[in-house]
């Protein structure tokens, strides 16, 4: 009988929480705050939730930092509990140590720097970042909270595919993103959604990831994992399940109409095909790929788009001859200042005069260098560059490696969790070569953080087998792989 009257109780208090708020502030502001203070509540009285909003809001890009204060909320809320039950405050993960070392280089470029434009808050950035990995090696550390996340993330990016359909129809600029930011430049008077976010006069979707050029990228890395449950499955109700949410990110992923992406996520498909049947693979792949690109090219919009990147000069922002023509300038600005580099958040601020017929001069119109390895390099000296690629490296070998070890152990939902992430983190990596994506694409660190908490877990099941419940059954699709 306690729980009717729990609920009553409950409700008659968010009741009066939302009518004293009405009272103080504005209706919008009052239902914010209504929502928020009972979330904050929560998350500090059981911190894996904060894990879970974290995994399930960091695909979108929200107004008024909303990510960055629920994570700061979330890792202040785990402090208190790792404190309080005595756990380890620095636990064992190279991951993460890799990551201190990164966002050291990161507040080391601060010290002196040509120019100082918003450096603080793109360095906060990166150690909300470090933050986000600690958060997870020490919160997410069983099977339960690691699938947990993964569902929350997969739904996530369900939602995500939803709202982009619908502004493929409704034509609306997500608040929080690029498109509106640039509407309200003065180079962009008079210019709409439409004109700055469009192609042919059709709508590229961003959805609420908050530009066109991550929403694929965002699905890119989410596909291993449904690809990888529906292989377990043997309902065949759940397997027309995965192939229908594959098929929707597949959609949506077209209708944002980038470029980039599109050999990005071949990549991820043929690494997916690989690890479950490498003999498969290779008989299918070619045809498979010509069926793609007869499609590709059948469609006049990816084909005038696809056409564009190819025959563009030079001189056009941003597409593949530029970014190829900007390479050269990345490395003469990473050895000028090989130490610290220009600072975090400083590129395009700070690029050279030989960049001059590659970069329009242009106040608010300024692109950063379309290369993440290179801004890494740029902005914080060689040992950013070298600490990033150390950090892709062993995220590679120890995801490896953990989906080998949860085989041994007969988990075989946690080692397809882990080949998951890694084939997403390799597509990721490979896009990183063509976008700046290091302060801006938070999918890049929350699978790193992901493959840290899976390589913790690993290590705790290791040791405490018997604290995790019976062993999933090998299915003969793992054992193939």
């Amino acid at each position: 009988m306690r729980a009717p009257w729990l609920l009553i109780g409950v409700g008659c208090a968010q009741f009066g929480l939302v009518a004293l708020l009405l009272v103080m502030f504005s209706p919008p502001v009052a239902f914010g705050l209504a929502a928020a203070i009972p979330a904050v509540a929560a998350i500090l009285l059981w911190p894996p939730l904060g894990a879970y909003v974290v995994a399930a809001t960091l695909i979108g890009n929200w107004p008024w930092n909303l990510s960055r204060h629920v994570g700061m909320v979330a890792t202040g809320s785990a402090l208190l509990w790792v404190l309080r039950t005595r756990r380890p405050l620095f636990p064992r993960s190279p991951l993460l140590w890799l990551m201190g070392l990164y966002t050291l280089l990161v507040l080391a470029s601060t010290i002196n720097p040509p120019t100082r434009e918003l450096i603080w808050p793109a360095a906060l950035v990166h150690v909300s970042f470090l933050a986000l990995t600690w958060l997870f090696v020490s919160v997410v550390d069983d099977r339960r909270r690691v699938r947990v996340v993964v569902s929350l993330m997969v739904g996530s990016g369900v939602v995500t595919a939803a709202v982009g359909f619908v502004q493929a129809r409704a034509h609306f600029v997500w608040p929080a993103s690029t498109t509106a930011y640039a509407l309200t430049q003065e180079i962009n008077r008079g210019q709409s959604g439409l004109d700055l976010q469009g192609w042919q006069g059709r709508f590229r979707i961003d959805s609420i990831t908050g530009t066109p050029d991550f929403l694929p990228l965002y699905l890119q890395s989410l596909m291993p994992f449904v690809f990888f449950w529906l292989v377990r499955q043997e309902s065949r109700r759940r397997r027309l399940l995965g192939m229908a949410v594959l098929l929707m990110f597949g959609v949506a992923h077209l209708l944002s109409y980038t470029r980039g992406p599109i050999l990005t996520t071949a990549i991820v498909a043929f690494l997916m095909g690989w690890m479950v049947s490498r003999r498969r693979v290779l008989a299918f792949t070619p045809g498979a790929a010509v069926l793609a690109f007869a499609g590709l090219m059948a469609w006049a919009p990816m084909r005038e788009r696809l056409l564009a990147a190819a025959t563009s000069g030079v001189e056009e922002l941003e597409s593949t001859a530029w970014r190829v023509g900007t390479i050269p300038i990345g490395i003469e600005m990473m050895l000028r200042r090989p130490l610290l580099g220009v600072g975090i958040g400083q590129q395009q601020l700070n690029w050279p005069e030989s960049a001059a017929h590659l970069v329009p001069m242009v106040p608010g119109a300024v692109a950063p260098l379309h290369n993440s390895y290179l801004m890494a390099g740029a902005e914080l000296g060689v040992g950013g560059l070298l600490v990033l690629v150390a950090l892709i490296g062993v995220a590679w070998r120890q995801l490896a490696a953990t989906a080998r070890r949860f085989e041994a152990l007969g988990e075989t939902e946690l080692a397809s969790y882990a080949r998951a992430c890694l084939v997403a983190f390799i597509g990721v990596a490979v896009a990183m070569l063509g976008y700046p994506m290091l302060g801006s694409f938070r999918y890049l660190w929350l699978l790193l953080a992901l493959a840290a908490a899976l390589v913790r877990t690993a290590e705790r099941m290791a040791l405490t087998p018997e604290v995790e419940g019976p062993r999933d059954r090998v299915s003969p699709h793992a054992a193939r792989a």
